[in-house]
């Protein structure tokens, strides 16, 4: 009899491990796929950052010196360019390892300060030549860019997230601000251009942000039932193993950021609407 309760309880133990082992291999498998998930996101974010700097033109009002304006820009699409290639490279090693190597994180931490740098060099140009909404458009996108790379290169988490979207919520606003002054401050053949260019952009941007909801909702899904497969053992050891997993590292753990990310991807595509709109209004 004494031999049959140990056999059951080493079974029990046994049972618990497989158990927890298999919360942690889905947990990694599930944190991979959302941190590849999140670099998606940051990767959008940084084309709508760039597609909302497109928006400035020349003010009819206030004409400067274009050439001038056009090298600083140029600076601040070097720096896009190559923060691009170092997103790429973070999708590939969240691909292969589930995260980022320490060496491009910090280089994409850099790139973006860099960027941050050139926009703020941008935006005084435009202080100077009083263009105030230009300028405030400038240096939101800078801001942006900063928690852009801060979600991009790190695990997801709900308050990296949270800041890039606060500060995506406030270039949106600054864009209206610009917009609405370029419906008279800017050409009606500028105008014209920045419907012709931006509209396709715009519509793909939505194409994209949409195909992540239901990445990120399908996630979500995997998450709830990994958890429920896991903890729904009838032995009361592999039960309460599982409940501690799933409170603390397991696939539950993901569920808040996961979240998070859906909201700004949501954002996102709210943003682009309006963008739409503004640009339809020109």
């Amino acid at each position: 009899m004494m031999t049959f309760i140990k056999q059951h309880k080493t079974t029990a133990w046994l049972l618990a491990l497989l158990a927890a082992c298999g919360i942690a291999i889905a947990a990694a498998d599930l944190a991979g796929n959302a941190n590849k998930t999140c670099a998606d996101a940051g990767l959008q974010g940084a084309n709508t950052e760039m597609m909302t700097l497109d928006l400035v033109k020349q003010s009819e009002s206030n004409p400067i010196d274009w050439q001038q304006e056009r090298k600083l820009r140029k600076a601040i699409d070097a720096q896009d360019a190559k923060y691009q290639k170092l997103v790429a490279q973070a999708q590939n090693e969240i691909q292969g390892k589930g995260s980022v190597e320490a060496a491009n994180r910090e280089a994409g931490l850099a790139c973006a300060s860099d960027f941050k740098a050139a926009s703020e060099t941008y935006a005084a140009f435009w202080d100077q030549n009083n263009g105030i909404t230009r300028a405030k458009l400038a240096r939101q996108a800078g801001e942006a860019r900063m928690k852009n790379a801060e979600m991009t290169f790190n695990e997801l988490d709900s308050d990296r997230v949270a800041a890039y979207n606060e500060e995506m919520d406030k270039l949106a606003q600054a864009r209206s601000e610009y917009m609405e002054e370029a419906k008279t401050d800017v050409s009606e053949q500028d105008r014209a251009a920045m419907k012709a260019d931006l509209t396709p952009r715009i519509n793909t941007l939505m194409t994209q942000g949409n195909t992540l909801v239901q990445n990120i909702l399908s996630l979500i899904d995997q998450v709830k039932a990994s958890t429920d497969s896991l903890a729904s053992g009838d032995i009361g050891a592999i039960t309460s193993c599982a409940s501690t997993a799933v409170s603390g590292d397991g696939p539950m753990a993901l569920l808040s950021p996961l979240t998070s990310l859906l909201d700004l991807v949501k954002s996102f595509i709210s943003n682009l609407q309006s963008f739409s709109s503004d640009l339809e209004s020109l």
